[in-house]
């Protein structure tokens, strides 16, 4: 059985994913350009990256009989209505790059079980969207 206080921190991850500029970005929809639908395509997939890895946090909290907190999205993420997708490409970017070292964070500090597991799992799912946002916002730039 989990601790309570790893649950919490499960729950921080989950709230990471499913409230993060990937995900508002998709509720927004933002402008895309010609030449950003690459970029589009890669924001898409780890949209539902995230939200399959939050599924993932989401049935673990449940089994374990804890409420789940799904908070709301940043209040910063309310002035990004009305703006292309190239626009938020580095703030993408640098908002999946803060998730991956949050989840890292919480792999490492938690002792082995099946939350850390779960939670590595999901750290290295969200390394490989990382690397594919990269990849599509740099090709975006260049253009």
């Amino acid at each position: 059985m989990e601790t309570a206080s790893t649950m919490n921190l499960v729950n921080d991850c989950f709230i990471g994913l499913y409230r993060s500029l990937v995900q508002y970005s998709m509720e927004v929809s933002p402008w895309t350009a010609k030449e950003s639908c690459g970029l589009r395509e890669a924001v898409e997939d780890l949209a539902q990256r995230q939200q399959s890895d939050a599924k993932k946090l989401a049935e673990l909290l449940v089994d374990a009989g804890e409420a789940i907190d799904y908070s709301y999205y940043p209040h910063e993420f309310t002035s990004l209505h009305f703006v292309s997708l190239k626009y938020l490409a580095s703030r993408m970017v640098d908002g999946q790059r803060e998730l991956v070292a949050s989840l890292e964070a919480a792999v490492n500090g938690l002792a082995e079980s099946p939350a850390r597991e779960l939670l590595s799992a999901v750290c290295s799912s969200q390394r490989e969207g990382l690397a594919e946002l990269e990849k599509a916002a740099a090709a975006v730039v260049r253009s």
